[in-house]
């Protein structure tokens, strides 16, 4: 379980519609976030309510990551769309950087390989999704079920 402090610095890498959401939704509970993406567009797309920081720039150049003070990050989440990124930008940040909390999305499962022993959290967003999926037609069906329990005892 991870433990989050109102004082820790917390960086979201990829200002996609999941990058959005959380840099949004933490900075809404006041927490310190900045979001970084390459597309000042998505950047601008970011609603109103965001109060972080926000920083045009690739989350794959380290100057530019230093220069944003990623060395003084206690969380990072990658959230790009490219698995590949996200799995080179995870590696550097927990296991050059020592970043204390690394959280990625993913895809591919295969392509997390490389992250396996870097304690790196992953979130595997085709599974939560197809989850979500599952869930939501087991509930589906289970209330078909009912529904035909209590119409066959009548």
């Amino acid at each position: 379980m991870i433990s989050i402090k109102k004082e820790d610095n917390i960086f979201v890498i990829g200002c996609s519609s999941v990058g959005a959401y959380i840099g949004t939704e933490l900075s809404s509970m006041g927490y310190s976030v900045t979001i970084i993406d390459k597309s000042k567009s998505a950047l601008d797309m970011l609603p109103e309510s965001y109060s972080g920081f926000k920083s045009v720039g690739d989350g794959t150049d380290y100057d530019f990551l230093d220069r944003e003070g990623i060395r003084k990050a206690d969380i990072v989440i990658i959230s790009t769309d490219d698995d590949n990124v996200n799995c080179y930008i995870a590696q550097y940040l927990k296991l050059i950087l020592n970043i204390p909390v690394v959280i990625t999305r993913i895809y591919d499962e295969e392509k997390a390989i490389i992250l396996k022993e870097s304690k790196v959290k992953i979130i595997y967003t085709t599974k939560v999704i197809a989850k979500e999926f599952f869930n939501t037609l087991s509930d589906a069906l289970i209330e078909q079920e009912i529904k035909e329990e209590g119409i066959s005892k009548k």
